[in-house]
Formats: C-alpha cells, structure tokens, sequence
C-alpha cells in the first residue's frame, strides 16, 4: 500500500480552500477505515457499508462539480488532464463500496480490509489532485497576467513620443490592476506566512515603481541625448521586470514548511489523520 507521505501531501496543499476541503473529507475516511480495522462483526462494523456509500456519493459529486469546471474554464490545459482524473476519482468511490460489501459478507478476510485502505486512500488521492489541477490554473492565469504587464513594460520602454508614452501607461496600468487584484486574493489564501510576505513585498514595490516610471520615461523622450535619464529609465525598467519576476518565481514555489499562523494547528492534525489513515493498526497498537 503506497504511503501517502511518499506524495508529499501536506507539502501540497498550499492554500486555505484546499485545505478546508481536504481535512474533513480524510476525517470521515479515517472513520471508515477504523471501523474496518476494529468491527469484527461489532454493532460498528455494521456501519461499514453506509459510510462507503458516503464515500462514493461524495466522489461522484465532486468528480461532477470538477467536470462542469472544467469544462467551463478557458484552461486547456486544465481541460485537458481533468478528464482523466474525474474518472479515476468516479471509479475509485465505487471501488470503496464494492470492497465494503464484501466485507459486508466476508469481515474476516485481510485482503477485503487492505484492498478497503487502498481505494480510500485512492479517493483521497482523487480530490487532491482535482483541487490542484484547478489550483495550477489559478497560477497560470496569475502568471499570464503577470507576462502581460511585462509586454506592457516592452510597450513603454518603446513608446517614442509623448502621445505613445500615455496610451502605452494606460495598458500597464490595466494589466498592474489586474495582476494586483489576483495576487491580491491569492495571498489571501495562501497558508505559508513566508510566501504571502513576498507576494505582498512584491506588489508594494512594483506600486512604488510607477511615478518612476512615469517620470523616467517622459524625461528620456523630451532629453534623448541625457546619459542620466537614460540610465534612470533603464534601472527602472530592470526594477520592475526583476519584481515581476520574483513575483512569478513565489508564485510558483512550494510551501516553506514553516507555518506560524494559526492554521499550523489545524494542518499538523491533518498529517495526524494522514499517518492513522496510512497505518491504522500500528496507531492501534501503539495507543
């Protein structure tokens, strides 16, 4: 049985939504396999078949909610690898149901109880990887509109008259509107304070940088021949495109693994589910 720690799991999920999501879903599975793992035909393994048709419900909903997602997101590339992954998460709710029933009929038969744990786990593994997928979008589409506001840098650094200059600002600022108000709610939703800082730290920067910019770019239209506005307009533009890109680079890294907020608590009890659900007899044991 593959351990859940060998996905790197609780490195995965790098937002609040995930993880609220997430956490409760791996409550009722641990249920569901502690009463596999203690029933031996008591009153509670009676529940056994009614908690995995739970299960499979909830996979089919979510797998249903991911294709209307999916199919109404303008990410191809989230189009494309969903359709795979619903269908896997659809067929591994049945598989706990099935592998349920038979312990229904046969509660005394290890292979029933493993292969039980093994399609859980696979259900988990399915709604991680539906949230991701469409976290990865999230990014994408923070990381397009932070390549537009580089293409609108491109503009001004060209623009060679005034007139240029001002309909040329008028696209930066659109699209530094736009990059602001994403990171904005991306940060809002990130669990890792280090991670949030930087986005932050970056968007600060790059709204200092604008009466620069401004002033830089005007200032070498009206004195081309001036060595010093030329410098000031080229250490802008080096300022803002770096920011940029710092901004690109956080948005894209993982998780620092250092959680001084108070969602450190609630994650650390998520890893806990995670090993009882990864080895609910040595958790047994050891109590």
């Amino acid at each position: 049985m593959a351990s859940f720690f060998e996905h790197g799991i609780p490195d995965m999920i790098k937002t609040t939504s995930i993880e609220k999501v997430v956490a409760p879903v791996i409550t009722h599975m641990c249920h569901l396999v502690l009463i596999c793992e203690s029933g031996e035909g008591s009153e509670e393994f009676s529940e056994l078949e009614g908690v995995a048709e739970g299960v499979a419900k909830a996979s089919k909903n979510m797998a249903a909610v991911a294709s209307r997602l999916a199919a109404e997101s303008d990410d191809d590339i989230m189009r494309e690898e969903m359709d795979p992954v619903v269908a896997s998460m659809k067929l591994s709710g049945q598989h706990v149901l099935l592998t349920a029933q038979k312990l229904s009929i046969q509660p005394h038969i290890a292979n029933h109880r493993e292969e039980l744990i093994t399609s859980t786990q696979n259900v988990l593994l399915g709604l991680l990887k539906i949230l991701l997928l469409e976290d990865d979008a999230t990014v994408r589409k923070i990381v397009t509109a932070g390549h537009w506001l580089q293409d609108c840098l491109s503009q001004l650094e060209a623009a060679p008259n005034i007139p240029a200059l001002l309909r040329a600002f008028q696209g930066f600022s659109e699209a530094l509107l736009l990059l602001n108000n994403l990171v904005e709610n991306r940060a809002k939703d990130l669990r890792d304070p280090g991670q949030q800082e930087n986005l932050s730290r970056s968007l600060e920067t790059l709204k200092k940088c604008v009466s620069m910019l401004h002033t830089a770019m005007c200032t070498t239209i009206k004195h081309p021949q001036s060595e010093q506005a030329q410098a000031a307009k080229k250490y802008i533009v080096e300022q803002v495109d770096s920011t940029i890109m710092e901004l690109i680079t956080t948005l894209k890294s993982n998780c620092h693994g250092s959680f001084l907020s108070s969602s450190g608590c609630y994650i650390d009890k998520l890893q806990g589910l995670l090993q009882l659900l990864d080895n609910p007899k040595g958790k047994a044991h050891r109590k």
